[in-house]
């Protein structure tokens, strides 16, 4: 083997697969904004689920989720290093100011995402009266298209959906098909409080 031919050899083993979550575009810069609505007290929900898919479609979520675990090979180890710092960053960038001030600074992605869900992911009935509440008082105001209108009441109702999950089977031995005659109660519900403003 020549000395180009090692160095061929050298620099194709260097390259990080595109399909890696160790890899890292041209774009993911450490100041990118991963998500256009910053964390504050009352928006985790929606800002987790923008963050999750955002870092999901880059294949970074695990290790924010901790399923993707720390290399031990010494090329990989620098590698999940720098992603690792990139994805903090697109973290704390994401993070309205005022919230930011509480927000220990962490240099792990795990703990970080575990102690802003643990903070910030409190569900409990205030929460879910909170959102009925405000679904009772939806209204479509003069000037509103019906589009701003769905928008909000879906936005209201996805919310509600994920701190008060409707019913459904839990053993699968179930004949009768309950799931689904939840769901289709739960869309005339939807669909009333729709046509009633």
């Amino acid at each position: 083997m020549t000395g180009g031919d090692a160095s061929n050899t050298e620099n194709s083993v260097l390259k990080i697969d595109p399909l890696s979550p160790f890899y890292l575009g041209s774009g993911d810069l450490p100041s990118l904004k991963l998500s256009t609505i910053l964390l504050n007290h009352h928006n985790y929900d929606n800002w987790s689920r923008l963050m999750r898919m955002s870092l999901k479609s880059r294949r970074k979520f695990g290790l924010c989720d901790g399923s993707i675990k720390k290399p031990t090979d010494e090329f990989l180890l620098g590698q999940w290093e720098v992603v690792h710092y990139t994805i903090v960053s697109w973290l704390r960038a994401t993070i309205d100011p005022v919230v930011l001030e509480s927000v220990p600074y962490v240099e792990d992605a795990a703990a970080m995402w575990s102690d802003l869900e643990e903070r910030f992911a409190v569900v409990d009935g205030t929460s879910i009266h909170s959102l009925k509440t405000e679904l009772g008082e939806c209204r479509q105001n003069k000037g509103m298209s019906v589009t701003e209108y769905y928008g909000k009441l879906k936005s209201l109702w996805d919310a509600l959906s994920i701190h008060d999950p409707p019913f459904a089977c839990e053993c699968g031995k179930c004949t009768c098909d309950i799931a689904s005659k939840a769901v289709k109660r739960l869309d005339n519900e939807r669909l009333h409080q729709f046509l009633w403003a």
